[in-house]
């Protein structure tokens, strides 16, 4: 990045500066926010205070200025002091009177033209107010979370542009050819994080889940009281005297709701392509489809057990959210721990979900992509993707099964528990039922013969 000259960056103020007043039309909370004082010295220039005021370096560093950028030096108001204490006690006691961009101190910069000091070099200060450049009292500064914004003050402030200044002053008294106040001067900002992280998966990843499960209580309150209303009005029942096959039946409901919720989550991952900017949209729109899927098995499955619409709207969304609560007891680990245990608790589709959110978080916190690291960890999205699939077959038999086993009032008798059973070895419960069948004959004939087959007596 290149820094502005002296002459650049007055220019840059003056030239601001005249669009508005800083006092009148910038409000006081922004003008004395954080954000405000960085603009300060660049909206509102301040004056410079030089010292010593006899050194022989303060009279030459102004006549570099007065040669180098005479409109620039014409447009800022300096003081001189007769030394640093003295400049700084001027300032603290006029905070009111007058806005001061920098104090320089020329104490220990050493005239080069003196033969006495001219191998001795030198160094110079630069002073500036605290609210307009970074703090540098921290002990620590994290740099994991990504590149900091703070070094845009050494800028804005202009402090880099009179350190360039001075610079330039030294190597032209020292008679360096690198003096030419035109040639660029580069600075770059340290330290540098390895890489970016974006910090908004570092506050709020671990809800990403939560929001999620959220988006579908609603079509699962509607999806569960669909169901249970046509149990409850006999439509089924209905629908099956005037000819319409069971399995025409269920696929009319799969299909239709299957619809529904591949078009939510269209529009979900429309609007979650403005926050996961790294995870391709097919990917993340496949992901919550699976997600649907298993919430519309996971309703089918719970409105076997109602008979009250009302109730049932009521009850599922709660369930749905409860799927997702045992995610939090894993709040601590990571994805290569509890691996087995995570496992089990992705039995249910909210779960699935919320470990499959963490996973995007984490790389989406990286700013990669979670498809070029779909199977990467002992639980990983890939993980997340096959049990949701998972989930959608298992809630679907189960949700055939209660069902065929559930009594209801009307319609067919409800089938044994071990009915399934039943069907893998037809040929067991036949022969049970025959012997079954002969021996309930048996001992009505033989009660007959016994004469006590007579009225009265059964």
């Amino acid at each position: 990045m290149v820094v502005p000259t002296f002459g650049q960056y007055v220019w840059a103020s003056k030239l601001l500066s005249s669009f508005f007043n800083v006092r009148r039309n910038i409000p006081r909370a922004l003008r004395d926010s954080n954000y405000g004082r960085q603009w300060g010295n660049l909206l509102t220039l301040g004056t410079i205070h030089l010292s010593p005021r006899e050194h022989p370096m303060t009279e030459k560093f102004m006549d570099y200025l007065r040669r180098t950028y005479p409109a620039a030096a014409s447009n800022v108001l300096f003081r001189m002091h007769d030394d640093q204490d003295v400049a700084m006690e001027y300032v603290m006691s006029h905070l009111d009177e007058e806005r001061t961009w920098a104090v320089i101190d020329l104490s220990q910069l050493h005239d080069s033209s003196d033969e006495h000091n001219a191998d001795k070099g030198g160094s110079f200060t630069i002073r500036l107010n605290y609210t307009t450049v970074p703090n540098t009292a921290l002990v620590e500064n994290y740099v994991a979370s990504g590149l900091s914004t703070r070094y845009q003050r050494y800028f804005l402030s202009g402090y880099l542009t009179l350190q360039r200044t001075l610079n330039e002053f030294v190597m032209s008294e020292s008679g360096c050819h690198a003096a030419n106040s035109m040639d660029p001067f580069y600075t770059m900002p340290m330290p540098t994080a390895a890489y970016d992280q974006n910090v908004f998966f570092l506050h709020v990843g671990y809800l990403l889940g939560l929001v999620l499960t959220m988006a579908f209580l609603y079509p699962t309150s509607r999806l569960i009281q669909s169901l249970v209303e046509e149990r409850e009005t006999r439509m089924k029942e209905t629908l099956l005297i005037l000819g319409v096959r069971p399995w025409a039946h269920t696929t009319s409901w799969v299909v239709t709701s299957a619809m529904s919720f591949v078009i939510i989550t269209f529009f979900m991952t429309i609007v979650l392509q403005h926050i996961m900017l790294h995870t391709a949209f097919a990917l993340v729109w496949f992901w919550l489809a699976t997600f649907g899927m298993a919430s519309m098995a996971f309703c089918f499955f719970l409105a076997s057990f109602f008979s009250k619409a009302k109730l049932a709207a009521v009850v599922g969304p709660m369930a749905l959210f409860a799927s997702l609560l045992p995610r939090f007891v894993f709040f601590g680990t990571n994805r290569y721990e509890a691996i087995g245990a995570k496992y089990a608790a992705s039995i249910l589709p909210g779960t699935a979900l919320a470990f499959g959110a963490d996973v995007v978080g984490d790389y989406e916190y990286g700013e990669q992509s979670v498809g070029d690291h779909f199977w990467s960890g002992d639980y990983s999205f890939g993980t997340s993707v096959f049990f949701l699939i998972f989930d959608t077959i298992f809630y679907m038999v189960l949700a055939w099964y209660t069902e065929q086993v559930i009594p209801r009032e009307y319609g067919a008798a409800a089938k044994p528990w071990y009915f399934p059973v039943m069907w893998c070895f037809p040929r067991v419960f036949s022969s049970y039922k025959t012997v079954a069948d002969g021996d309930d004959d048996l001992s009505v004939a033989s009660l007959a013969k016994t004469g006590k087959g007579e009225e009265g007596e059964w």
